[in-house]
């Protein structure tokens, strides 16, 4: 992210949080997304300090719900009384373990998008080669209360794939989890955000309850349930903008520009 656009958005995220401070904050539910817990220089990576410190904030301003409350509330079988917020993290590195008695102290149940194929990974689409979760480590998170979802089979380009690739990474992808773990595997997030109409069918047809995009925006209770919006997190954000950009008037500003190729959000 170059400096003119580093200094756009922070001047973005700070205007916003002054307006959200005189808006409704009514409940409302979000979704963040997360990769890697490290510090080191990825985009993707938060290290464990700023992750504590945007728990502890949160902790203060939300409660946090996990993907299996969001389906109730969607069902219309649960009640959000205040500002509700689950945690997520894609790709499935090993080091988001390191945050297990984090998320512990705090009543936390994440989910966490693996991928099914992992000795066929498609690297560049990740662009970084740290390491992914065990299988054994997987079943290790479901037994301390996360959650666990597909992130298809190899992490392709999504934007590219024909039929079959389609089917192989959704529909084969949930198989696979679900015999190599052991467990229903129910949610499904989309690498990069990235998803048509053929591949919402196909997630719907796999019999995945949820699919999760990386569009900004808040759920509704009557949005479609099969391309979730979430935030994404990453380690340009300072945490006076990651306080800010969670307000009404931010996602509605990162609506209407995130694909400004003036200012960049991830």
């Amino acid at each position: 992210m170059n400096k003119l656009a580093t200094t756009s958005r922070r001047a973005i995220y700070l205007l916003s949080g002054q307006i959200d401070k005189m808006v409704d904050q009514s409940p409302h539910m979000l979704v963040l997304c997360y990769h890697s817990i490290a510090d080191d220089n990825w985009l993707y990576s938060i290290n464990k300090k700023m992750f504590i410190d945007q728990l502890d904030f949160l902790a203060e301003k939300y409660t946090f719900i996990s993907l299996s409350d969001v389906e109730k509330v969607l069902d219309g079988t649960m009640v959000i009384h205040r500002p509700s917020v689950a945690i997520t993290f894609d790709d499935g590195y090993k080091d988001i373990t390191q945050v297990v008695d984090v998320v512990a102290k705090h009543n936390i149940h994440p989910t966490v998008f693996t991928l099914s194929d992992s000795q066929n990974v498609q690297r560049h689409e990740l662009d970084t080669n740290r390491e992914l979760l065990s299988t054994a480590e997987i079943i290790g998170l479901r037994k301390t209360g996360w959650n666990i979802g597909s992130h298809g089979a190899t992490h392709s380009d999504f934007g590219i794939l024909d039929s079959h690739g389609i089917s192989r990474e959704v529909a084969s992808s949930k198989i696979k989890l679900e015999r190599d773990l052991g467990f229903s595997i129910d949610y499904f997030a989309f690498p990069k955000g990235v998803y048509n109409n053929q591949i919402l069918e196909e997630v719907k047809k796999s019999g995945y309850k949820l699919g999760l995009s990386m569009d900004p925006g808040y759920l509704a209770p009557s949005g479609d349930r099969f391309k979730l919006p979430r935030i994404g997190v990453d380690r340009t954000h300072s945490l006076t903008e990651f306080k800010s950009m969670l307000g009404k008037t931010s996602i509605l500003v990162r609506k209407t520009i995130i694909n400004s190729p003036l200012v960049k959000f991830v």
